[in-house]
């Protein structure tokens, strides 16, 4: 594998990554949750825990950690903004739709003006 890709498993299988997550290299996640750097091999070979390779190290993901919380908070933030996006673009749909049919009736307004208009001029200059 080259070096910058990264894959991403739980239970050794590749999984798309969400926004709530918080990657820990080993050495931290042994040290946080006391457990040793072997057990922890052990863990990622039988799938046990979370984890994906970057660059060629192993990360862990630690939904726990003080990241975790922050990426939750930012993952909570872009949620809400993607949603205030979709409630302006359906507002902003529903008035060109609107728009739309009120310059459809005008044009046809137009057209019938349009049409009267010429008769009656017509009708003007002959009497």
């Amino acid at each position: 594998m080259a070096a910058g890709n990264t894959i991403d498993t739980r239970g050794g299988s590749p999984m798309e990554m969400s926004c709530d997550e918080s990657w820990v290299s080993l050495m931290d996640y042994a040290a946080k949750n006391d457990v040793s750097l072997s057990t922890l091999r052990r863990y990622i070979k039988a799938g046990k825990v979370r984890f994906k390779i970057e660059g060629g190290r192993y990360l862990l993901w630690d939904e726990s950690g003080p990241d975790a919380a922050t990426a939750r908070f930012a993952c909570d933030r872009s949620l809400l903004q993607d949603r205030s996006v979709d409630v302006r673009l359906n507002r902003l749909e529903t008035e060109l739709k609107n728009a739309r049919e009120e310059i459809a009736e005008l044009k046809m307004l137009v057209a019938i003006y349009e049409e009267r208009m010429p008769s009656q001029e017509v009708a003007g200059f002959d009497s």
